[in-house]
C-alpha cells in the first residue's frame, strides 16, 4: 500500500494565550494497492478541551465522493448557521 498526501491542513481554534485549547485538522491521502485498487481516505478531527471528534469522508468511488461532497456541505450549512445565530446575539 502507498499513500500520497493530497490535502492537510490544520488551525487551531483559539489564540495561543488562551486558557481554552482545540484545534481542527483536515486530511486526504491518496492510497492505492497494488497499483489498481485506489481509495480516498478523507477526515476531519475536531479537539477541543478533552474531547475529540473524527469524522470521516472515504471514498473509492465518483457515488462515494459525492456522498462525502454532500456529507461536507451539510456540516458547513450547520455551522454557518451557528455563526449566523451567534453573531445575532446581542450581550
Amino acid at each position: 500500500m502507498t499513500g500520497k498526501i493530497l490535502h492537510g491542513d490544520q488551525k487551531f481554534l483559539n489564540p495561543a494565550v488562551s486558557p481554552h485549547s482545540g484545534s481542527i485538522r483536515a486530511t486526504l491521502v491518496k492510497e492505492s494497492y497494488n497499483n489498481k485498487d485506489i481509495d480516498y481516505c478523507s477526515a476531519l478531527l475536531i479537539k477541543d478541551c478533552s474531547r475529540t471528534v473524527t469524522l470521516d469522508f472515504d471514498f473509492h468511488n465518483k457515488s462515494g465522493k459525492k456522498l462525502s461532497i454532500k456529507k461536507a456541505n451539510i456540516l458547513i450549512d450547520v455551522i454557518t448557521k451557528l455563526r449566523d445565530s451567534i453573531d445575532e446575539v446581542i450581550v
